[in-house]
């Protein structure tokens, strides 16, 4: 294998490793739920979880608004 050949196996399998990083640290965390909005977010279906993004900053907007 010419080291050209070597280098960009190297960088590939350090990209991989970075995404299986990522997708691993959701399945870590306290809320059940992390692991599968990451896949489904990472995986393009994330339209459930943009409108609970969006609902929740509407929400906190208001109760800021109440409280001011």
């Amino acid at each position: 294998m010419t080291y050209e050949l070597a280098e960009k196996r190297d960088a590939v399998k350090g990209m991989i490793e970075e995404i299986l990083a990522t997708q691993d640290t959701p399945s870590k965390h306290f809320h059940s739920w992390a692991k599968r909005a990451s896949r489904e977010i990472s995986g393009d279906h994330d339209r459930i979880w943009r409108e609970t993004l969006t609902s929740t900053i509407n929400h906190i907007d208001r109760i800021e608004y109440l409280l001011n």
